[in-house]
């Protein structure tokens, strides 16, 4: 059209009905009570290729889980090059009172290895609690998704945000615990 240049960062498929909200494909992932996005992520983030489930307004509580598949990482180990994949996986749930206040608890974690794919057990609400395998006294640097072992690096967070509204005032603040 002319001199004109369009850039499409976004492809995905949207359902919503009633309280039900799912997202697949690349989207832009805003997260969080501030105008800029939160810490869990950046607000100069690209669109992300993902799948993201939100139940909304049952009994004022929300619920939100995504999976984000995040770059790979080219590296040399053991004099071979080789692909560690990478995985977002980010739930968070809350309540919201009138519109006033809203407080959310979020636990995330970056999954990363070779030959790596979608784990679904972090796809369990508050799995950093009761999931963290990385401390066990077999895990070496650097393993598969299917043991403890070579290449598995995941790392959670947890932490939460609140926001206050008071007539055309606007309060929040956020937590993360890595």
């Amino acid at each position: 059209l002319g001199k004109k240049t369009f850039i499409n960062e976004e492809g995905y498929f949207h359902y919503k009905k009633d309280k039900i909200n799912l997202v697949m494909g690349r989207k832009y992932n805003p997260f969080g009570p501030g105008r800029m996005e939160g810490l869990f992520i950046s607000p100069i983030a690209p669109s992300l290729d993902q799948i993201t489930l939100e139940i909304n307004g049952l009994s004022n509580f929300q619920y939100r889980n995504t999976i984000i598949r995040l770059d790979n990482r080219i590296t040399e180990w053991d004099g071979k090059e080789e692909i560690a994949q990478r995985w977002y996986y980010l739930r968070s749930f809350g309540y919201n009172y009138k519109d006033k206040v809203k407080i959310n608890f979020v636990d995330a974690v970056i999954a990363t290895g070779f030959n790596r794919g979608v784990e679904w057990y972090y796809v369990n609400p508050l799995s950093s609690l009761f999931m963290e395998r990385k401390h066990q006294t077999q895990w070496r640097e650097g393993g598969d998704s299917t043991a403890v072992d070579l290449g598995d690096n995941d790392n959670h967070f947890i932490g939460g945000n609140i926001s206050v509204n008071i007539n055309a005032w606007s309060f929040y603040s956020e937590l993360l615990i890595d």
